[in-house]
């Protein structure tokens, strides 16, 4: 294939396809949840001071989450929350948190059809951890618009009531929350799969193009698709679905605040890796799949538009729109550019088993 001019939209071939739109709305109809993108008003009462001591064993407290209902009348519901994640824990004063919904309560709420639910919260009460959070939910909407094998969010504005602590003031932050994985594999007809390590081999090769591809656009390193944590599934903010549980397997990425499109204050590339900061893009595809990788940059350049369009979002403050689409249009000249592709694309990619 030539590698000369990748500015022409490309569909990527297998299960990569992107939808059209009546077939999106199709897969979005399934839960209400994810299917708008209108911010929630919710309401948590918890003991966040007990949830923030308990870091290590992360018990289930018992919690109140409050919203609108159908009608516009307030809903609330008993439901259990405890923290989650391990960077943000280490170097956030509010930890992200885990929300545990009742099956025979939610109806028919914004949240029927939900289990569990991952609420990413913000990690300081900072303008610039603000930015953060909404370039993160961002960084998750751009590649939504690129393929529908991808986790849903929704963003929400979330007053906190501290329910073990009368000296705290209520106080109201945005949030967000990320779809489940069995709810993602659901409406793309697949299963969750929980495997130790997968092969290269194994993996979707279209769909694994275009993350590694989209992984470089937006900076971020922390990330695996063969294995995950030692004693955990993989992979590293990645979470396995397929056909029938058999290959090509599918990972489905999460947790972006590393990446260099934020820069977030605490974010650190692994030791590992042959970079000091966060803002310095590491291609870290195969090079078995170089062949598709071009597919792949096709397909950003005939979203280049809707991409950066989707990042001047009126939540981020005007410093952080300008970083983030200059972080982004430095990457699509990168990626552009022969000369730079075939050195940093091609010719830095990995080695596969």
């Amino acid at each position: 294939m030539d590698r000369t001019d990748l500015s022409a939209p490309l569909l990527l071939c297998g299960s990569l396809l992107l939808s059209s739109q009546a077939a999106a709305q199709d897969l979005s109809s399934a839960y209400s949840l994810f299917a708008e993108q209108t911010p929630l008003e919710l309401k948590i009462t918890a003991p966040f001071d007990d949830l923030s001591d308990d870091d290590e064993e992360r018990p289930e407290y018992d919690s109140v989450i409050e919203f609108p209902g159908p009608d516009g009348e307030n809903v609330a519901l008993d439901i259990q929350v405890r923290i989650r994640g391990r960077s943000r824990v280490a170097n956030c004063g509010f930890p992200p948190l885990s929300l545990d919904f009742p099956q025979d309560d939610v109806g028919e709420t914004v949240f029927a059809g939900q289990d569990r639910l991952k609420l990413v919260t913000l990690c300081e009460r900072r303008d610039s951890y603000r930015d953060y959070l909404a370039q993160e939910f961002l960084i998750y909407r751009m590649l939504n618009a690129l393929t529908d094998q991808s986790f849903r969010v929704r963003w929400a504005n979330v007053e906190y009531v501290y329910s073990d602590n009368d000296r705290r003031e209520p106080f109201v932050e945005p949030a967000f929350l990320i779809e489940e994985d069995w709810e993602v594999a659901e409406r793309l007809g697949m299963e969750v799969v929980e495997v130790e390590s997968l092969r290269v081999a194994s993996l979707d090769t279209g769909h694994t193009a275009l993350l590694t591809a989209f992984q470089y656009l937006v900076g971020n390193t922390d990330w695996a698709v063969i294995e995950g944590p030692p004693e955990e599934f993989c992979c590293h903010n990645g979470k396995v679905v397929a056909n029938d549980g058999e290959a090509p397997f599918i990972v489905l990425p999460y947790d972006f605040d590393n990446a260099g499109l934020i820069n977030a204050e605490y974010a650190v590339p692994s030791d590992r890796l042959p970079i000091r900061y966060v803002t310095q893009r590491l291609y870290r595809g195969f090079c078995v799949m170089n062949d598709e990788v071009e597919g792949a940059i096709a397909t950003l350049n005939g979203h280049r538009e809707r991409l950066l369009g989707i990042l001047d979002d009126e939540r981020l403050s005007e410093r952080g729109r300008k970083r983030a689409i200059d972080f982004v249009s430095a990457s699509f000249e990168i990626l552009n550019d022969p000369r730079d592709r075939e050195r940093r694309i091609y010719d830095d990619c990995r080695e596969s088993d």
